[in-house]
């Protein structure tokens, strides 16, 4: 069958595109609903099973039965370029996840200066915020397109001359004022102090950045 082979060809073109080592070998080839075998095959192999047609995800009672309390992924679509996205994001789920930073503020060392406080002597610095906002522990950021938040814990570093000097540590802040208040947040033009666990190197005209890291999917 003409299309059988085309769709068969595009989804193996997803591997020959790739920048990652994905090989795509598929399992089986078949015309017509999900049987039992297509599942017992997909369950054999581990292998997902990729519909398409005007049929797209239609099978046998005893078919899709058996896919759902085996956990057998079945993508169908019936438009060609929505499965290949589908089989990306399917196959992207084969590789661990990998670390992806994002920055959300920087600012700039105005003043330096040493706080006496009754716990201990903390070395704080001036800054403006030149970019973005500094977090003191977490920012919330969209999860997925339901229009769901989920927080990240915040870091920060510190350069001098566009090099980093805190020694390429997640240094996490242990204090964010604003004048003399403890404060969650500051944005883009506001001044504060900030107060970083482990580090007390600061200088005039240091850069701070505060960032995060998160696990997400590889590219396919």
């Amino acid at each position: 069958d003409g299309t059988l082979e085309a769709v068969r060809d595009a989804i193996l073109s997803i591997g020959s595109e790739s920048k990652l080592n994905l090989c795509i070998d598929p399992v089986g080839l078949s015309i017509g609903s999900i049987t039992t075998t297509d599942v017992r095959m997909a369950i054999d192999s581990g292998a997902p099973i990729f519909v398409f047609g005007n049929n797209a995800g239609n099978g046998d009672n005893a078919a899709m039965s058996l896919a759902e309390s085996e956990d057998v992924t079945i993508r169908s679509h019936k438009v060609i370029y929505h499965l290949l996205d589908d089989a990306k994001d399917v196959f992207a789920g084969f590789f661990p996840p990998v670390p992806t930073e994002s920055i959300h503020g920087s600012a700039y060392v105005q003043a330096v200066f040493d706080v006496n406080n009754k716990k201990n002597a903390e070395r704080i610095a001036g800054l403006k915020v030149s970019s973005g906002a500094l977090y003191k522990k977490h920012v919330e950021v969209e999860s997925g397109s339901g229009g769901e938040f989920k927080k990240l814990r915040c870091y920060y570093r510190v350069l001098r001359n566009g090099k980093i000097v805190s020694d390429g540590e997640k240094l996490e802040c242990g204090s964010l004022r604003k004048v003399k208040d403890d404060v969650d947040k500051v944005k883009r033009g506001e001044d504060c102090g900030l107060g970083l666990d482990g580090f007390k190197d600061f200088e005039d005209g240091d850069v701070i950045e505060c960032y995060s890291v998160e696990m997400k999917k590889v590219s396919v």
